[in-house]
């Protein structure tokens, strides 16, 4: 999915909220949060982790992302939480729990099984965060030792355009 078919613009009559003369229409623009998922490897610095973000990202840019979903256990990282502070991100920890009752059938085979005991990271997160409906429109890619996959939500949120 392109970035396009990610976002639409809606226009409602607001009654003056939020324009400046009073009466006229007011854009708003639905979008649907992309949101990604992340596994690292300890010691990793957030330099690294915005470099893997951007390589993921591809055709969408960091500003169309709105949250980061990782391992609850990796989600104390002082990398991760200065990513999400910098840019303005959502951090949600995902419990192991959650990530050894998702089924991972369609997804990436993943190192998470040999090393954590889990059958992913970065994809089940990025689609558990998503929530129902969510969809991978970027499955796992690894840039120095980040994993990073992206998911669209099925619901959109309003956001009002200035």
């Amino acid at each position: 999915m392109s970035p396009v078919e990610a976002t639409a613009v809606a226009v409602s009559h607001d009654k003056g909220r939020g324009h400046r003369h009073g009466g006229g229409p007011s854009a708003e623009k639905m979008e649907r949060p992309l949101v990604a998922g992340i596994g690292f490897r300890s010691g990793v610095d957030a330099m690294t982790i915005v470099r893997a973000l951007h390589y993921a990202l591809g055709q969408f840019s960091l500003e169309q992302l709105t949250v980061l979903a990782t391992l609850d256990r990796k989600a104390a990282s002082p990398a991760l939480q200065s990513v999400c502070r910098q840019h303005g991100l959502d951090l949600r920890a995902i419990s192991t729990g959650q990530l050894q009752t998702f089924s991972t059938a369609g997804l990436s085979a993943s190192a998470a099984s040999r090393h954590l005991g889990l059958p992913g990271v970065a994809e089940p997160c990025a689609l558990i965060a998503a929530g129902p409906g969510g969809r991978l429109v970027r499955a796992k890619c690894s840039l120095d030792g980040v994993s990073v996959a992206l998911a669209l939500a099925a619901a959109p949120r309003a956001v009002t355009l200035p």
